[in-house]
């Protein structure tokens, strides 16, 4: 049976308490084959200084997560440190981790932060929370499930807290949750987290007093797509890698004609090479059924890392290279398959010469810029 993934979209609305002021708040999300983790931190007061206490926060969860700390442990530590500089001069910052697996699994772990709120179709409800102390810090901690089309936000104080002269304890959570249920049931849940966003300042009448966020993170099936690229490291491999890649959910890609011979001998079908290529400047295509995509490898790689991050409007021709760029544009979970056999062909001086970086060098930092576009790249050397 093919695996199903989730995707977490992440959709991020803020508001500085003063218009050309750093935010005081800050989030991010960390992507792995497994979760997207998104964190949300909140510098106490406003301005550079609360910006920084949050940036400072968000980026040492963010490296323990990186070195394999898990979510309790990364959570404990950060939440020590703000114990200690719970006095004026000191980057403090209030801050909430949600880790959502790719089977739907949500944990949320906070640190004085207003309590998550769980979206479904027709509902929004807060989500309960258990209060946890450990190593002198107190935590609180909600779990869930979450099915496609469901979700979470997370609200700094300067949603929960808006209205306070005007309202009772301000808006609150519960408030906040009461207003997306009515957008749900009318169906006029557009764009939720600039709907919270504007709502907010409504009641604050036009007058913001806190910097104010709102994250909202919702699921859907992930669009996968698998790359194979460079000859398995032993030849007795070839079988197993080539199954296994045409076994991935989604859309697949053969890089390499080294590759695309291995894959076509495994399945017992033959590579045709483009018959009249036009292009004036990527290597032309290959085709190979049962594959979305054949390409060259090491020119078509350089090429794609060099256009990844520009705007599709300006390429003036449809080739190879636009081609795979327009399959990476529709996933969000990319698997490469890197091979890492020799290829005596990719290992020619005129390679060098010509700027053309490795294998090796050029599939690293294409994730690189996949990662930075909010997409889960895996990669897995065979």
């Amino acid at each position: 049976m093919v695996e199903r993934y989730l995707h977490i979209e992440v959709n991020v609305d803020q508001r500085s308490k003063r218009r050309h002021q750093a935010c005081g708040d800050a989030a991010a999300v960390v992507r792995t084959d497994t979760a997207a983790t998104v964190m949300l931190c909140d510098g106490v007061g406003s301005g550079t200084a609360a910006h920084v206490a949050a940036r400072m926060c968000q980026a040492r969860l963010e490296r323990l997560l990186e070195e394999g700390f898990s979510l309790h442990e990364a959570f404990l530590c950060v939440a020590a440190s703000m114990e200690q500089y719970k006095q004026p001069g000191k980057p403090y910052a209030a801050f909430t981790v949600a880790q959502v697996r790719s089977d739907g699994h949500a944990t949320i772990l906070g640190y004085e932060f207003p309590p998550p709120i769980w979206i479904a179709s027709r509902q929004a409800q807060v989500l309960g929370q258990h209060t946890f102390m450990q190593d002198a810090v107190c935590g609180v901690e909600s779990v869930c499930y979450l099915r496609s089309g469901e979700g979470l936000l997370l609200l700094t104080d300067g949603i929960t807290q808006s209205a306070m002269g005007n309202l009772s304890g301000g808006w609150q959570s519960q408030g906040v949750a009461d207003f997306v249920s009515g957008l749900l049931q009318k169906r006029q849940a557009v764009d939720l987290a600039r709907q919270i966003q504007t709502k907010a300042a409504e009641l604050n009448a036009g007058i913001d007093h806190d910097d104010a966020t709102v994250v909202w993170m919702q699921c859907r099936p992930a669009r996968p797509l698998s790359v194979l690229t460079g000859p398995p490291k032993e030849r007795l491999m070839d079988m197993a890698v080539v199954e296994r890649f045409m076994a991935m959910p989604g859309p697949k890609i053969v890089c390499g004609a080294t590759t695309a011979a291995i894959v076509a001998r495994i399945l017992g079908k033959q590579v045709q090479v483009e018959k009249e290529p036009s292009s004036l400047i990527a290597p032309p295509k290959y085709f190979l059924e049962g594959v979305d995509l054949v390409t060259e490898g090491a020119v078509t790689l350089n090429q794609l890392n060099n256009v990844l991050e520009i705007d599709p409007k300006q390429f003036n021709e449809i080739n190879a290279v636009t081609d795979m760029y327009d399959l990476l544009a529709e996933a969000d979970r990319v698997h490469i398959f890197m091979g890492m056999g020799k290829n005596p062909a990719n290992e020619s001086v005129c390679f060098t010469q010509r700027g053309v970086l490795s294998r090796e060098t050029i599939i690293p930092l294409i994730a690189q810029k996949l990662r930075r576009q909010g997409k889960c790249v895996i990669i897995e050397p065979v």
